[in-house]
């Protein structure tokens, strides 16, 4: 099929996509001083054009900075119906093809800030958006983001299973959870692994096997696949991607905050290499023993204590002797003098000279004089 010169007041000048149900045209309109991105519907059923309407009223509605803006939406006398939004330079996909390389932390959170900043705004307005991937982010030629593309967006709590299988959430790949800002912070998450990887967390030619990865399996640890990436970082990449919604970033500027500011320490580099590298555990037992033994013998001794010994040796004998305590000892009284302290005595035993035990004296009887 040929390109259309002329779709109402649009000229078109290049194609620049063709998705599934639409295709979209760089374009210039006489009474506008600047080239815009022209949406146009084609082989659609109603669902399709419900789900364009919505987007149409959503993208003129939302006026916030990071998302797209929208000009007009409307249908030609031939019965196209169309979207004039603002004209971009290129998407986060050609972007991350043409760097060539991994991006740096530093570089994804610069250019992911605004975004991270309009899904904040979308999600408190009550929506999720529900499709966040490369390929609806934007990028200008002076490195500004924006967030493109409200065809799926739905109200916080609904169910669905809309969205793109490489990078929708798990509730979103089951359709039995209601959806909320953190499945929006698991696909900017999947956006943000694969510009610091080089690839999605999962792979797979087959939509239905991509859906039960992101439902069942764990993804590559991403230092596997970059070992440049910082441990805390990865560690907060990762948790942007956990299976259960609660347990990831409560927003998207939170996930980018946490992202920035991630910084390894001793302590977790330690947690993080045993949690990516499971035999690091299995250290013997004899290895942990001896390091503290070591720990133990290079510590100063304890300087000695100057409260009395709770017992002496005896020196003849060499077994303890109870000491009492002054507490039980009977404090002497003001009036009674203290006793003489004169040359200490050994309390070794020195021998004596036995003695005898006197007895008692009795009357000896007298004999009477003879007569």
């Amino acid at each position: 099929m040929s390109r259309p010169s002329q779709i109402g007041p649009y000229r078109i000048i290049e194609k620049l996509g063709r998705g599934r149900h639409a295709t979209v045209y760089k374009a210039a309109r006489p009474d506008l001083d600047r080239p815009v991105a022209l949406k146009v519907l084609r082989d659609y059923d109603q669902a399709t054009l419900e789900k364009f309407e919505r987007e149409a009223r959503l993208s003129k509605r939302l006026k916030i900075p990071g998302v797209r803006r929208t000009y007009e939406a409307g249908r030609t006398r031939e019965g196209q119906i169309f979207l004039a939004m603002a004209y971009v330079d290129a998407s986060l996909k050609e972007v991350i093809r043409r760097h060539g390389r991994a991006f740096t932390r530093d570089e994804a959170v610069r250019l992911l800030e605004p975004v991270a900043q309009a899904l904040d705004a979308i999600h408190q307005q009550g929506l999720v958006h529900l499709d966040v991937k490369p390929e609806n982010i934007l990028v200008s030629g002076d490195g500004r983001a924006v967030l493109a593309d409200f065809g799926v967006t739905r109200r916080q709590g609904e169910l669905t299973t809309e969205g793109t299988p490489r990078y929708m959430s798990p509730e979103q790949a089951t359709g039995d959870r209601p959806v909320s800002p953190q499945s929006d912070v698991y696909s900017l998450g999947v956006v943000i692994y694969e510009m610091l990887t080089g690839r999605p967390p999962f792979q797979s030619e087959r939509d239905d096997v991509l859906m039960r990865q992101h439902v069942q399996d764990d993804p590559p640890a991403p230092r596997d696949l970059n070992p440049r990436i910082d441990r805390a970082a990865a560690r907060t990449l990762l948790s942007a991607l956990n299976k259960v919604p609660h347990e990831r970033p409560i927003s998207a500027g939170a996930l980018l905050r946490e992202l920035a500011v991630a910084h390894s320490t001793p302590i977790t580099i330690a947690v993080d290499v045993v949690r990516e590298r499971p035999q690091v555990a299995l250290i013997p037992a004899g290895v942990l023993a001896a390091a503290a033994l070591v720990f133990f013998l290079a510590r100063p001794p304890r300087p000695p204590s100057a409260s009395p010994s709770p017992s002496t040796l005896d020196e003849t004998t060499g077994a303890p002797t109870a000491v009492l305590t002054t507490t039980l000892t009977p404090a002497l009284s003001p009036s009674t003098p203290a006793p003489e302290t004169g040359t200490p005595t050994s309390t070794k035993a020195t021998p004596t000279e036995p003695t005898s035990t006197p007895r008692p004296e009795t009357a000896t009887p007298t004999r009477p004089p003879a007569s």
